[in-house]
């Protein structure tokens, strides 16, 4: 998932704060390819197009996974497009309906991620997979509710500093 919302003038020396990673978070759309069209997320804000796409698919929950760049660390495309088809290929096996995304980060220094906008998958299996996945977080909600942010890191996020994270950035 993405990590870039304030690195725009960071430097990998200098030291960043869960606050800044998860502002990364928020500050990038997830954006959802159904069948036509594209439908974009933010965490926290409600979308009507959300809402009429889940009861459309008959969808109580949800989950907005990406295999790139895990840790938070950059991969190169190739890595990254490797991952990705194995997350379509868990996908698969566990019969769960999805549609492609990416997340697109609000700044240019930081890569567009694919990832999947998958439907029916309990919050637990999708933090099991984003964890499986090296993720940091994941977004997720339920019918009703704004896209929110879930960690997968067993430790909590204000004692997680983005320095472990970005190395080589």
């Amino acid at each position: 998932m993405n990590t870039s919302a304030t690195f725009g003038n960071s430097s990998p020396s200098r030291a960043s704060t869960a606050a800044e990673l998860e502002a990364a978070y928020h500050a990038t759309t997830y954006l959802i390819r159904p069948t036509s069209g594209k439908l974009p997320l933010r965490i926290g804000e409600h979308s009507p197009e959300l809402e009429k796409l889940l009861a459309k698919s008959n969808c109580e929950q949800w989950a907005f996974i990406s295999a790139a760049n895990p840790e938070s660390k950059r991969l190169s495309e190739a890595a990254n497009a490797k991952r990705h088809r194995q997350l379509l290929a868990l996908l698969s096996e566990l019969k769960l309906p999805y549609y492609t995304g990416d997340g697109v980060p609000d700044v240019p220094n930081w890569p567009i991620e694919p990832g999947f906008f998958i439907c029916g998958i309990t919050l637990e299996k999708a933090l099991e997979i984003g964890k499986q996945l090296g993720q940091v977080a994941i977004v997720a909600g339920k019918r009703g509710t704004t896209p929110q942010l879930h960690y997968c890191i067993e430790r909590q996020p204000a004692h997680f500093p983005i320095t472990e994270l970005m190395h080589g950035y």
